[in-house]
């Protein structure tokens, strides 16, 4: 089908009120409700804008002034800056011709008593002004009178526009229609009605030819009006298409992408689900027959009514609901094998349904049984695999990147369908998340539909979880159709049984038995409920009996509905074992209790049956469980598959409810099943079957918090534990704890890094990273972990907890002060809401009108008055309001503007609400309590340049606090009306920043008078105190410090007033006194943070996949003052990392951020002292560092600028020296090295052009440096990388890298020629050396391509080795640990795993795996403890810095000895350092 445009725009004039009428006899009251009907059909033929309205005064205008002329001409000028490329304006009002021209009416018109046409708008007028805008354009006069502007407008037209399209807008349409004959008055609305009436009719024909077809994707304007005109009586609508509109003016609102689906091949099967798949069911008998789908009673309305919407929708969703056994799997069986071929030729004449959905017309089926949100996502992906789904772009764990693979798909390929069957019978507490992550989603996307099985509430429940609301709810659907409340439903549940019935050894088989047949088909049939399931076990037991029943036997027989239910299903298990009928149903009964899809045998199924066995039943043994799964298989249970072996499933829930009882007797067998699967020692994890790891998180929740929490104070079970179960359980926890904290922080991690080695390594990084010492005490050391973690300079950060964001991500939060607390988060079209400790309560959504294309919900407000809250939201183009507990908005406030900010408070009864939108100032106020009607509204417009705005409630009244070009500019709101026109105190801004103020927030003080005031203007931040800002303008300015952030929220903690600002990815803290605090990681840049209101100090954060809820940071903990340089991420710098040791195992770790060096003082055991920041005048690029005797020398260069810096032992007595080097200032040096000549001179060397320069000095500081020689390379290409290497002691060799090459010098021989080693496609080069017994020779890695190579300089010759592969081409390298034994360590810039290599022995040793961030830069230092190597991260990691340490015995473990015999070694790369 070919693309149609969907941006078409509607303005409204409505004209109902007039001034110099003291009878009002010329008001016309139903006008808005014609003018907002048509807005609504305009909706179905495109016109999807937000609308542009105008009407009289006194109702919905937000001014206050009357309609007149010139307001009517700026609509049109609002109208024409609209980003549309089809317009209608629709004006509806008193008409007037007055000689030969037709004037409509303004609401000042008749002002003077009589028509006063200065004070009207002519048809020429209108025209002129619409005929401006290059724009097809449909004017609609509806109004007496109106056919007079035909010819009017015919002229007006083609002067403006140019008859040979000569003029501005040429070629653009305009037609105008005109509701009523020239002598002729028009009928309030019913032009408009004529006009739905018309829309509502799809086979509707003009001149016999179908108006709405569905393959053509417009309506001819010509067409519509003439289907109109001959719907009408007693009023002849008239037209003129002046200039032709574009054929796709009027979209068809019956067109239906479906006629272009995406083509399934015809022997492809992947797209149906195991559980789909068969066509012969099981029918509970104890014989084992099955009964074939093709016998399937033909529901011919509701089969009809499926296929005939999966036949005319482009997308959406369709529900089916009912209760269990209703039938609503079987339908979605049957509707899948109707689009195979081979099905569909199967099937007798006489079981043929009327209407049959196309061959291949499914594209996917899928049942939801035991799956979670992210286990759901993957076999959906597989499920279209064959369809060509991009899996590149599909993330584990983040179903929007599914929702957005499948809507591309849909889009190459064409329209899919896809089934969802079982939704209720999902993994626990995951029911919802799939019906609001992914269906709902899905079902919004463009040429998708979905059609989803359900009964309205989830059958695996949490524990004290209940939800507020049923998964129909959830759903976006407005109509579900419910299977056993459905008319017809009796009487296909009496041909299905007398089907039954009718089969062989049956006694109503013979023929004399028709009628009885017949009558007791509709005798089971009126008794079952509506229930498909509970007909067909009465059927099959009355097949069963040997003479027909009297019918008084009859009646006893069939005992009532679902009360007859259980004990049907116990009468068919006690048939499978007639000889031992406990034996079944012990057996059977952990497949009820089963999470997943099903439960594997013999050793997982026999421990959670004896675990659960009924009282006094004895041990049962693999003998016993096959037995069962003989008798049982093809009746009450089903095979399937899962972790790539066998596994059982019960064929019908029903059976799972029979056998478990009630929830608290569930809560108790959960228990038992987690305490009989689990292993005896921690250490067993590690082995435990995959069942047990992945779902026994699911199990302990069932059985209650306590079981939970002894699962997870378990470090080995977390690690093994499936984070798609295990985190949303820990997120749902009432209360915070580190151990629950730390493993929320690596979820996600665990995610992507399935093996246990990798799990251990991100959960003990985190732990140093981020929590206190103890946390990491108490993680175990496994011995794959052959490093110890001995510190990080990442911030210690609080506790936080996480909860899954709404879908499009969370957008923004509001945290409320009263009740429980509550917390909302808004998303695209969904706002979800939980209390302060983490309950989910009823959500809402943006209704049927935003379902398919809601927008995202940026800006969200609540007005918090209990039971009657306010909820506002905007997407951008228009507000959205709910109140109290309401689903679905109460109102939607469009008037064409765009929206960037809204607030809204409840004062005394009343509504208060704000936006910001072009520099202009809204506010709303209406009585909250009560009935709710616009006429309700007071409004007021203040164009005053307002960028942002915050309602401050005092006790007297509601202060309008807006953020302006200049500062914030303080309005009291009235008691009657808005807003006052004149700003408190007479100032304006009260408040000065001197810049455009874009964020704002608010504080009220605890005695109603005061309040604390913030604000950002994009540079700083701004914080003042006001004593009473109603009465006195004194302030106090609290804070003012460098912030380039974009959102901004006021708190209090029990230690007093905090503030937070969104800056970037992270939010920064302050307290009141302008200490600030660490900063707080995030993953987005979203606009929207919120304190609780309580006093708690917690913070809600909008951070996209997540909404975060930081508890405050330690008062104890030591803030950095406001006034300290913060890394501001310079993009002309590059940060460095280096590390320079001494002999008394001591080293100093350097670290350059923007222009600053950080230094400090570390040993094996982790930092011992910090340094003084080391500033440099320029952003830094290369940095150096050494010991030299007692002192340690830093130098770092910025642009062409070298600084070094002398410090005393204890980091003390700071000296600077400047050196400026050669070369054209903007080209940056990208490295320096150092070089010391004990009791001599000082080095320092740097690339210059396609050589090495050098600068030297005398050993003490002050000295004065002199140039040294220059060492060419000899060789095209720049030196990207010098290095200096060598012996404490002995010799020392320059290293430098440019482009292929690599020069190797000897520092002692002036003037000799250096080592080449020649190479390609050279990503990374690392210099060290190697000693082998007396013989030291300096050592080159270069990473080249896919391979690492080893070049040793040794006279006159270079001898390569190449080492194993690493997987992959390096971006790093680095040697390390002794020079007689040394290792060189590997890396990706987009990797946190470490490759090494024993380059003695030229073997690969194990990864150190990633732990948590990319690993950017490594150096190391070796001593007495081993090898120390210090990671550092990159810019998403904040640069963080962590130490290692490769201790002796985990070296040994892998036969690395790290101890030259009779001698200690230094490092082969810190040598050079002493």
């Amino acid at each position: 089908m070919a693309d149609v445009p969907h941006d078409g725009v509607v303005a409204t004039v409505v004209v109902d009120r007039y001034e110099g009428d003291a009878h009002r006899r010329r008001d016309r009251s139903h006008l808005r409700r014609s003018a907002d009907e048509f807005t609504e059909q305009a909706k179905r033929l495109g016109f999807n804008a937000p609308p542009v309205r105008l009407a009289s005064a006194e109702a919905a205008d937000a001014t206050g002034l009357p309609l007149e002329r010139g307001r009517v001409r700026e609509l049109v000028a609002r109208l024409r800056e609209q980003p549309a490329g089809r317009k209608i304006l629709y004006w509806t009002g008193h008409g007037e011709r007055i000689g030969g021209t037709f004037y409509l009416a303004c609401q000042d018109t008749y002002a003077g008593g009589s028509f006063d046409p200065a004070r009207a708008v002519s048809t020429s007028d209108l025209v002129s002004w619409l005929a401006e805008d290059a724009t097809d354009t449909l004017l609609v006069l509806d109004a007496c009178f109106a056919g007079t502007a035909l010819d009017d407008v015919n002229a007006q037209v083609k002067a403006a526009r140019g008859w040979a399209g000569g003029g501005d807008g040429g070629e653009a349409g305009f037609a105008v229609i005109a509701t009523a004959e020239a002598d002729e008055e028009a009928t309030e609305g019913r032009w408009v009605g004529c006009l739905a009436r018309v829309l509502d009719t799809p086979d509707a024909q003009t001149r016999a030819v179908p108006l709405f077809h569905r393959e053509n994707p417009v309506v001819t304007f010509t067409h519509l009006m003439l289907a109109v005109r001959a719907s009408m009586e007693g009023q002849v609508p008239q037209w003129n298409e002046v200039r032709a509109l574009r054929p796709d003016f009027l979209l068809n609102p019956y067109c239906s992408e479906r006629v272009k689906p995406a083509l399934r091949s015809f022997d492809d099967e992947s797209w149906i689900g195991d559980e789909f798949s068969d066509d012969v069911l099981p029918v509970f008998s104890g014989a084992g027959e099955g009964w074939h789908l093709r016998d399937f009673a033909a529901r011919d309305r509701v089969l009809g009514a499926l296929v005939t919407w999966m036949a005319t929708r482009s997308t959406g969703l369709f529900a089916i609901t009912g209760s269990s056994g209703a039938g609503k799997s079987t339908l979605l069986t049957y509707l899948a094998h109707l689009t195979t071929r081979r099905f569909s030729a199967s099937l007798p004449a006489d079981r043929r349904p009327r209407i049959q959905p196309e061959l291949y017309c499914v594209h996917a089926a899928l049942h939801c049984r035991g799956k979670t949100l992210a286990s759901l996502c993957e076999e959906l992906g597989e499920r279209l695999a064959g369809l060509g789904l991009e899996r590149a772009g599909l993330v584990h764990g983040a179903p929007h990147t599914y929702v957005e693979q499948i809507a591309a798909l849909a889009q190459r390929k064409g329209s899919l369908t896809l089934l969802f069957d079982g939704l209720d019978e999902a993994a626990a507490g995951h029911a919802f998340d799939i019906a609001r992550g992914l269906i709902n989603p899905l079902a919004g996307s463009e040429l998708v539909k979905v059609v989803a099985a359900t009964r309205p509430s989830a059958r695996r429940n949490l524990p004290d979880a209940l939800p507020a609301e049923t998964l129909l709810e959830v759903l976006h659907c407005e109509d579900p159709v419910e299977l056993d409340r459905l008319a017809e439903t009796e009487g296909e549940i009496a041909l299905h049984v007398e089907h039954l019935l009718g089969q062989a050894n049956s006694p109503y088989r013979l023929a004399e038995a028709e009628e009885t047949r017949r009558t007791v088909a509709r005798h089971i049939a009126s008794r079952s409920n509506g229930l498909f399931l509970v007909a067909t076990l009465w059927a099959r037991r009355l097949a069963r009996l040997t003479t027909l029943p009297p019918p008084e036997q009859l009646d006893d027989e069939l005992r009532h509905g679902m009360a007859a239910l259980d004990s049907l299903l116990s009468d068919e298990l006690a048939r499978l074992d007639p000889a031992e009928p406990t034996r079944v149903r012990d057996l059977l009964r952990p497949l009820a209790l089963a999470q997943g899809n099903g439960l594997p045998q013999p050793r997982v199924w026999l421990a959670m049956a004896n675990a659960v066995r009924s009282p006094g039943s004895r041990t049962y043994t693999e003998d016993d469980l096959r037995h069962v799964i003989t008798v049982a298989r093809g009746v009450a249970i089903a095979r399937d598959h899962e972790f790539g072996t066998e596994v059982h499933r019960l064929h019908h829930a029903g059976f799972g409810a029979h056998l478990l009882g009630d929830e608290a007797r569930q809560r108790g067998l959960h228990r038992s099943v987690v305490l009989a699967v689990r292993p005896a020692h921690s250490e067993g994890w590690a082995t435990a079957d995959p069942y047990v790891t992945h779902y026994i998180a699911a199990h302990a929740a069932l059985a209650g918090d306590a079981t939970l929490e002894e699962l997870t104070n378990d470090y080995h079970f977390a690690v093994h534990a499936s984070p798609d179960i295990l985190e949303p359980l820990v997120a749902g926890r009432p209360a915070i704890a580190p151990r629950p904290a730390l493993y929320l922080q690596v979820a996600d991690h665990f995610r992507t890094r399935p093996t246990a080695v990798a799990r251990w390594a991100v959960l003990r990084a985190t732990a140093v990273a981020t929590f206190p010492a103890d946390v990491l005490d108490g993680i175990p050391h496994p011995p794959e972990v052959f490093w110890d973690d001995v510190w990080s300079s990442a911030d210690r950060l609080p506790l936080q907890r996480t909860w899954p964001a709404p879908p499009g991500g969370a957008l923004a939060v509001h945290w409320e002060g009263h009740g429980n607390g509550v917390i909302h988060a808004a998303g695209v079209g969904v706002v979800r809401s939980w209390t302060a400790d983490g309950r989910e309560i009823r959500g809402r959504d943006t209704g049927p009108a935003g379902w398919s294309a809601a927008g995202r919900q940026r800006g969200l407000a609540v007005a918090e008055g209990g039971a009657n809250r306010v909820i506002a939201t905007h997407d951008g183009r228009a507000l959205r309001l709910w109140r109290g507990e309401e689903r679905q908005p109460f109102e939607e406030l469009y008037w064409g503007g765009s929206p960037d900010a809204v607030t809204a408070i409840w004062w005394n009864g009343s509504v208060h609400l704000a936006a910001v939108e072009g520099g202009r100032l809204w506010l709303w106020k209406w009585a909250g309590q009560g009935p709710y009607t616009r006429d309700l509204l007071h409004v007021r417009v203040l164009p005053a340049g307002v960028t942002s705005v915050a309602l401050l409630p005092l006790t007297e009244a509601v202060v309008v606090v807006a953020g302006g070009p200049r500062g914030l500019t303080l309005r009291a709101v009235p008691s009657r009306g808005t807003v006052t026109t004149e700003p408190l105190h007479g100032a304006a801004p009260l408040l000065g920043t001197g810049r455009p103020v874009h964020a704002v927030s608010v504080l009220a003080s605890g005695d109603g008078r005061g309040a604390v005031l913030a604000a950002l203007d994009g540079r700083a931040l701004s914080v003042w105190r006001m004593p009473d800002p109603l009465f006195d303008d004194g302030r106090e300015l609290l804070l003012h410090t460098d912030s380039g952030g974009q959102a901004v929220s006021l708190g209090e903690s029990p230690s007093g007033l905090l503030v937070a600002v969104r800056e970037g990815s992270e939010v920064r803290v302050w307290s009141g006194s302008g200490t600030e605090y660490a900063p707080l990681p995030g993953t987005s840049h979203h606009k929207s943070l919120a304190y609780d209101p309580s006093g708690t100090g917690r913070l809600a954060v909008a951070d996209e996949t997540r909404v975060r809820v930081w508890e405050p940071h330690a008062p104890q903990e030591q803030g950095t003052p406001a006034a300290v340089r913060r890394w501001r991420r310079d993009p002309r710098a590059q940060p460095r990392m280096e590390v320079a040791a001494n002999a008394a195992g001591a080293f100093l770790l350097c670290r350059s951020q923007d222009s600053d060096v950080l230094v400090s003082l570390h040993d094996a055991a982790g930092p011992r002292l910090t340094g003084p920041v080391l500033s440099h005048p320029q952003p830094i690029t290369a940095l150096a560092a050494l010991s030299f005797g007692e002192q340690w020398v830093v130098a770092a260069v910025g642009r062409r600028i070298a600084v070094v810096w002398t410090l005393g032992p204890g980091l003390g007595a700071v000296t600077g020296e400047r050196l400026d080097l050669e070369g054209a200032w903007d080209v940056s040096v990208p490295s320096i090295a150092l070089r010391a000549v004990p009791g001599q001179r000082l080095e320092l060397f740097w690339p210059s052009g396609q050589g090495v320069a050098c600068w030297e000095r005398a050993a003490e500081p002050g000295a004065g440096w002199s140039r040294g020689p220059t060492r060419p390379m000899g060789a095209s290409g720049s030196v990207q990388r010098v290095a200096v290497t060598g012996t404490r002691e002995g010799r020392s060799w320059l290293s430098a890298w440019g482009g292929d090459v690599v020069r190797v010098w000897d520092l002692a021989a002036v003037g000799a020629t250096p080592f080449t080693v020649d190479s390609v496609k050279v990503r990374a080069v690392a210099a060290g050396v190697l000693r082998t017994g007396r013989r030291t020779v300096p050592l080159v890695a270069i990473a080249s391509g896919n391979q690492v190579e080893l070049a040793e300089c040794e006279g006159r010759f270079v001898t390569t080795t190449l080492l194993p592969p690493p997987g992959g081409p390096l971006d790093g390298l680095a040697l390390v640990g002794p020079a007689h034994r040394p290792l060189l360590a590997g890396w990706q810039n987009t990797s946190g795993r470490l490759h090494l290599w024993d380059v003695s022995t030229e073997r690969a040793l194990p990864d150190l795996e990633h732990r948590g961030y990319d690993t950017s830069q490594v150096a190391s230092v070796c001593g007495d403890a081993g090898i120390t190597l210090m990671v550092r991260g990159g810019p998403e990691v904040g640069l963080r810095c962590d130490q290692l340490l490769l201790g002796r015995p985990g070296l040994i473990r892998l036969g690395v000895p790290v101890t030259e015999p009779n001698s200690p070694s230094p490092s082969p790369t810190e040598e050079h350092l002493s």
